[in-house]
């Protein structure tokens, strides 16, 4: 297994301290240019439709794809888009998972890495506790606990399912601790970067923004019609309620402040083009990082 092909992981880590090269070097040397074009790729592939592959081969391209995931993060986390870090965290996933197709032994190094520790060789037997932590986030019903035999506490994955499990440990790996902390002249320094996938991720955000015709509040679901009703009444909703709503109401493109501002006369909720539930509650010290 090839740690440049797997630079989430602790080993890979290790490596990196190991080189002792300065942020500064990566950012201003000209020895590291491939290094800041490639984490430039895997930011904008994260923003696209996947990350390429590197293509890595001798040992200073291997130590340029791994130094170029820690200097992507940084990057990702200069623009600092919600949207773009959960896209980011998971085209590193995808792009792991694509690699795993060709592991053998290295996949259970990689498992135990990520913290789960299957016993093989395949079918693998992995424990319950392992396996609920990688695969409470998939929907389908074959990953439910109950669709499942348990054994002992342990349970059977197949070889492509023990790679899908892992394939979501890594995105959830990849995603915490983001966004790193960042400060406006590191960030600055990168703008040549930045620049280009800001403006995609802008069309991005622009192309998920659809237009979904006429609002007819008589197909909205009937909870939501109660809502409304009680606060066109004057009725003060929960906070519950009021978070509901709005989201449900945001969700499909109308501004919750709209028409008559009905939801501004509710509790904790200021005029504005873009009110929020609670906002006298809002933490305004808090850090954005």
């Amino acid at each position: 297994m090839r740690i440049s092909d797997y630079p989430f992981t602790q080993e890979a880590a290790e490596a990196v301290r190991g080189k002792n090269i300065s942020l500064d070097s990566l950012l201003y040397r000209s020895l590291f240019q491939a290094v800041r074009s490639r984490a430039a790729e895997r930011l904008r592939g994260a923003i696209g439709e996947a990350i390429p592959e590197g293509g890595a081969k001798s040992e200073s391209e291997q130590l340029f794809e791994l130094l170029s995931y820690p200097l992507a993060r940084v990057m990702v986390s200069c623009l600092n888009d919600p949207l773009l870090l959960r896209r980011y965290a998971l085209a590193e996933a995808k792009l792991a998972f694509k690699r795993m197709q060709q592991e053998k032994e290295g996949l259970v190094v990689l498992a135990n890495d990520l913290g789960i520790n299957p016993q093989g060789p395949g079918p693998w037997k992995i424990h319950f506790s392992e396996y609920i932590r990688a695969a409470y986030r998939m929907r389908s019903p074959k990953w439910k606990l109950t669709n499942r035999d348990l054994a002992d506490g342990y349970l059977t994955v197949t070889d492509v399912e023990l790679r899908r499990l892992l394939e979501e440990a890594i995105r959830e790996r990849v995603l915490r601790g983001l966004p790193v902390p960042v400060d406006e002249g590191l960030c600055q320094s990168l703008e040549e970067y930045l620049a280009p996938a800001r403006r995609e991720l802008e069309a991005l955000a622009a192309r998920q923004k659809m237009d979904l015709g006429e609002v007819r509040e008589g197909a909205f679901p009937p909870c939501i019609k109660k809502m409304l009703d009680d606060v066109s009444r004057g009725t003060n909703l929960a906070h519950s309620a009021r978070f509901a709503l709005v989201s449900f109401l945001l969700q499909i493109n109308m501004t919750p402040g709209g028409g008559d501002r009905p939801l501004c006369r509710q509790p904790g909720l200021r005029p504005g083009p873009h009110p929020l539930p609670g906002g006298a509650h809002r933490r305004s010290d808090r850090n954005p990082l």
